[in-house]
């Protein structure tokens, strides 16, 4: 998925998919096959390593990061909880995604 510039960001994966990724500035998420920017409310890097809300006119996407389950170089990975609302619609996954971060 494209479409943040580069640094530092972090993203959205449950196993070999990648769900949405996220910068400071803006967020990107795969919504049907089509790409939707979001907008973080982190309002600093601390923020975004513990997830936090993503959204815009059509779609919110809230993410709660757990502990700390994986290190690998620069990268941490945590284990999250997200809820995804669509109008009155919403839907929440607790177990599977993990919310990696790093530059």
């Amino acid at each position: 998925m494209s479409g943040l510039g580069s640094g530092a960001s972090c993203s959205l994966v449950e196993g070999s998919d990648v769900l949405m990724v996220s910068n400071l500035d803006d967020a990107v998420v795969n919504d049907g096959g089509a790409v939707l920017h979001l907008q973080p409310e982190a309002k600093d890097w601390r923020d975004l390593s513990r997830g936090g809300r993503f959204s815009s006119e059509r779609l919110i996407v809230e993410v709660q990061a757990g502990l700390e389950s994986a290190r690998e170089d620069e990268v941490i990975q945590r284990d999250v909880s997200m809820k995804v609302t669509r109008g009155r619609m919403s839907f929440a996954i607790s177990h599977g995604p993990t919310w990696a971060c790093g530059s």
